[in-house]
């Protein structure tokens, strides 16, 4: 019986031939389960993406109504914010309120990954604090110039 199989297997064509293991094999849930733990990991990191996303965009709002209430924003924050959406900064600063008398001073609200903020690296601290607290000037941020 054995000598008749064997030659009608090896005259089919080898796109014909299926040597899978059963379904229940270890190997076929090994590679099923190395999937998921692939897929797992995708999405993890899509979830951290996304939410590190919505983080700066939070800020961007926040330091938009800042900037929109007529208070002192530091130019770290107006960096970020131009970063983070060009947009928004615009309609915030050609909308902001000039006839704001006691507008209040905040601390820097965006901070990168490392705990300084962009003009500090740009810059220094020391020079970022100068820049935050002057009156104007042209502060260069890369190809941007921005006008306070």
């Amino acid at each position: 019986m054995i000598n008749s199989i064997i030659p009608a297997i090896l005259t089919q064509p080898v796109s014909n031939r299926t040597h899978s293991a059963p379904k229940n094999h270890p190997l076929n849930l090994r590679d099923e389960l190395a999937r998921h733990a692939e897929q797992a990991e995708s999405a993890r990191q899509t979830a951290e993406i996304q939410g590190r996303h919505s983080r700066d965009m939070q800020k961007a709002m926040e330091i938009a109504a800042r900037i929109l209430n007529g208070d002192n924003v530091p130019q770290s924050d107006k960096d970020f914010l131009l970063e983070t959406s060009p947009g928004m900064f615009k309609l915030a600063m050609s909308a902001r309120r000039l006839d704001n008398n006691d507008p209040n001073d905040y601390d820097a609200l965006a901070r990168d990954r490392d705990g300084s903020s962009p003009a500090a690296q740009l810059f220094g601290e020391d020079m970022a604090r100068l820049l935050s607290t002057s009156a104007g000037g042209v502060v260069s941020s890369g190809s941007v110039d921005l006008m306070y």
